[in-house]
């Protein structure tokens, strides 16, 4: 079981952690051994978007949808620790969250999503 679950591609392995840069992967797989992360900073003047996920209903209160997001990863994970401060983000660098009523699989075939992606890249 042990040799599957090292097998596993290393995209799957770093979904908890954004390991960004080829040289923090060069650790030995020990996921007892904290790895070294190296933070990409945001280049200036982009426009990132960010879609989010909103697993529960408008209605419920904020905490639990905040905690609970799109089902798989919490909203503020889903939005980004480096899109959390805008008075942080480099000159000309713009963000645009957009939230969507889905599941993290449905975000992979919203019609809703895919009109948002289609007007932004028309852009």
């Amino acid at each position: 079981m042990s040799e599957a679950i090292a097998r596993r591609s290393n995209g799957i392995k770093d979904l908890g952690q954004a390991l960004l840069v080829d040289e923090d992967w060069q650790q030995p797989d020990d996921p007892a051994l904290p790895r070294p992360r190296t933070v990409v900073p945001l280049l200036p003047g982009i426009r990132y978007h960010v879609l989010v996920g909103d697993w529960l209903r408008a209605g419920r209160p904020q905490l639990l949808r905040e905690y609970f997001g799109d089902g798989l990863v919490g909203a503020a994970s889903g939005r980004g620790r480096q899109f959390s401060d805008e008075t942080e983000l480099p000159p000309g660098t713009s963000v645009r969250t957009a939230r969507f009523g889905q599941h993290h699989g449905g975000l992979l075939h919203n019609v809703e999503v895919y009109q948002y992606l289609r007007q932004w890249l028309q852009k």
